[in-house]
């Protein structure tokens, strides 16, 4: 397997899918790659002090688990793609018997890229904000709820609907969703499924479908300063969204810096990294025009897009990427990396100085990181934490 270099960030699948039967594979719905130049040597330095590291089981009996957040009391909170919120002891790995929130009879999860897939604390740690697709329409609807917190516990009675969007096909339901730096709610949607992005949402402003949204997290309006919100707005255009042109963002998440990581699962030949710098709005990645930077031959010029930092072919046995996180400069392992992974890799990867404005982005694997079925990565209180579909949690540590 080949690092690949970044296209530089000014050079402007099927999705996940959650199944036991066929792993993680099915979870994030297909390969993706990356560019062919630029190649670097596999077994180079890794990023970060520490930077020789394994993962160890901090816990092991979870159900499908999806995502995972620090908890207001220092517990880690975990979904489980069935429905259930369970807190995890992060110290003695133990589970704790009654689940901070359940919504096993509010979450579809009878395909594998459905059920419970997102997860954030507001933080205040007033609320917490869950991401699952809900019976109803053609197949599902992405629903996100803002549950009020008491006693440690969601209150579900009083929760509000921030966003509701029927999706056309069972795949490609992106699932991300986090607080940015200014407050904001950040949701990420897939292309709504199938295979090639057969309705054209990718570039089309008028849905919420292939988009990261930024929403009004106390009831789900859209900010005044979205890119595509106001009177100047293009005709139709979603007033709710931030970025376009994604094909399933099924993980991304924001750095020190404010910069945002996306994550965007490939159809057939890539897995596609971007990055936005702080206060960016309005970029369109270019798909279904373009699979990362490889023209796609369809619906017109292959030109204009923002390009990806970083691609990897699915020829290298890449499928379907997780994207990661930016590690703490002052973490004990991997600071100021950029630690991120696949489903179809057996080790995570990371992007070493990734704080650096401007650096080019080559990643490394970290060879003795051993995870498959990766589902989700956080940091926590500087600790990088990794799910897996087989009901692991494991932490990074150095070797």
């Amino acid at each position: 397997m080949n690092p690949r270099r970044a296209v530089p960030s000014n050079a402007l699948k099927d999705g996940l899918t959650l199944s036991v039967v066929l792993t993680t594979v099915l979870l994030l719905g297909a390969c993706g790659g990356g560019s062919r130049s630029d190649e670097s040597d596999a077994g180079g330095p890794l990023p970060g002090p520490g930077a020789s590291v394994r993962t160890v089981v901090v816990a092991d009996s979870l159900d499908q688990p999806t995502d995972v957040v620090a908890a207001p009391d220092g517990a880690l909170w975990v979904t489980e793609r069935t429905g259930l919120v369970r807190a995890v002891d992060p110290g003695r790995g133990v589970v704790a018997d009654r689940p901070v929130l359940d919504l096993t009879d509010q979450v579809l999860a009878d395909g594998g890229e459905q059920g419970l897939l997102g997860l954030a604390v507001a933080p205040d740690g007033s609320s917490l904000v869950v991401d699952f697709v809900a019976p109803g329409g053609q197949n599902g609807v992405t629903t996100v709820l803002s549950i009020p917190l008491s006693g440690g516990r969601a209150d579900l009675d009083g929760a509000t609907t921030l966003l509701s969007v029927d999706q056309p096909f069972a795949n490609h339901n992106g699932g991300g969703v986090r607080f940015g730096p200014d407050g904001m709610l950040y949701v990420g949607l897939g292309d709504g499924g199938d295979q090639g992005d057969p309705q054209g949402n990718g570039q089309s402003l008028n849905t919420p479908l292939a988009k990261i949204l930024r929403i009004d997290p106390t009831d789900g309006s859209a900010p005044d300063d979205n890119p595509f919100a106001g009177a100047g707005a293009a005709a139709g255009a979603d007033p709710r969204t931030w970025h376009s042109g994604l094909r399933n963002p099924w993980r991304f998440s924001f750095d020190a810096r404010g910069a945002l990581w996306i994550g965007d699962v490939g159809g057939s030949e890539r897995e596609e990294l971007n990055r936005v710098d702080p206060g960016v709005s309005g970029a369109n990645f270019g798909w279904q025009v373009r699979e990362g930077t490889l023209a796609t031959g369809t619906r017109g010029s292959a030109d204009g897009f923002v390009g990806p930092i970083a691609e990897f072919d699915h020829e290298d046995g890449w499928c379907s990427i997780i994207g990661g996180v930016v590690v703490p400069d002052d973490a004990p392992v991997l600071g100021g990396a950029y630690v991120f992974g696949d489903n179809c890799q057996s080790t995570l990867w990371a992007i070493p100085d990734a704080l650096e404005v401007g650096t080019a982005a080559t990643a490394s694997p970290l060879a003795d990181a051993d995870v498959s079925s990766l589902t989700s990565i956080s940091v926590i209180d500087s600790t990088v934490y990794v799910l897996t579909l087989d009901g692991e949690i494991r932490r990074v540590v150095a070797r």
